[in-house]
């Protein structure tokens, strides 16, 4: 063991086991990014995975505080992270802690099945909506809506048939969570159906029960500043134009609107963001 090799190789264990013994413990990263599945957040929700289940069990129930609304994200400082550590009687040099913690509300897509159950609800509530044969596959929603995670209770609102393109379109909204906007899905209707146009039609008590249950201080959706789409329809046609709306609008408001390029001022109901109802 005299050769100039091992000599090197002790040399090398001995700083391997110098730099061991002055590490002290392991520390856990908490991420700098999260997602919160309740309107809570919860001091468990920050920690890793591989947390001690004491631990984890501790920290169950310390508060952060309320989670951000979907699709909006709430930053915590390191210090209130490590206050609450002290709080839930876990040891803050445990853990590495980065200055900030970005939090958001878990959320998914909703899908088909969610609107079916509400849709088929609306259905048998109004007997002037009559469709023998309406199934789940027939369904599509408009576009991708994301919720957070539970039930959205969703509710229809409007309910409109199109002779022309033989399906019905309906306006739903999410009585869980009041912060999304309306959407809209619509379904195939099967030209064997004996369905008559004149049996859809606005679901009035409905809509405004709606309204009743969401905050007066909803946000504007419809401003002058901007052009919108209006839905313009009557039993026997239907078409989208494009107007300018001549004062600002929330959900269910009825404001005056123009036509670019016509003189004429109409007045069309406030549906969604850039969004407006009307018939003739």
């Amino acid at each position: 063991m005299n050769s100039p090799l091992a000599h090197m190789a002790l040399a090398f264990f001995a700083l391997a086991a110098a730099a061991a013994s002055s590490a002290g413990p392991l520390r856990m990263l908490l991420s700098a990014e999260t997602e919160v599945p309740s309107d809570t957040i919860l001091l468990v929700d920050l920690l890793p995975k591989d947390t001690p289940p004491s631990w984890r069990a501790a920290a169950q129930k310390i508060s952060l505080g309320r989670a951000p609304q979907n699709g909006a994200t709430r930053n915590l400082h390191r210090e209130s992270v490590l206050a609450a550590l002290l709080t839930a009687g876990l040891p803050s040099s445990s853990f590495d802690i980065p200055d900030f913690i970005a939090v958001r509300r878990a959320s998914r897509l909703l899908t088909p099945e969610d609107t079916f159950a509400a849709i088929q609800s609306a259905l048998a509530n109004n007997s002037a909506l009559r469709i023998p044969s309406l199934y789940l596959e027939n369904i599509e929603l408009e576009a991708a809506v994301r919720v957070p995670i539970g039930d959205p209770r969703l509710l229809v609102t409007q309910t409109v048939f199109d002779p022309f393109i033989g399906r019905a379109r309906f306006r739903l909204r999410s009585r869980a969570f009041p912060g999304i906007l309306p959407f809209y899905a619509t379904a195939r209707i099967p030209s064997s159906l004996p369905v008559q146009p004149s049996e859809f039609q606005l679901i009035g008590s409905a809509f405004q029960s709606a309204l009743a249950n969401f905050p007066a201080s909803s946000p504007v959706l419809v401003e002058p500043a901007r052009l919108a789409t209006l839905h313009l329809h009557s039993p026997n046609a239907n078409s989208f134009l494009s107007v300018k709306p001549l004062q600002s609008g929330r959900l269910g408001d009825t404001i005056r609107i123009r036509i670019p390029g016509n003189a004429k001022t109409l007045q069309a109901r406030v549906t969604a963001a850039d969004s407006l109802d009307a018939s003739f």
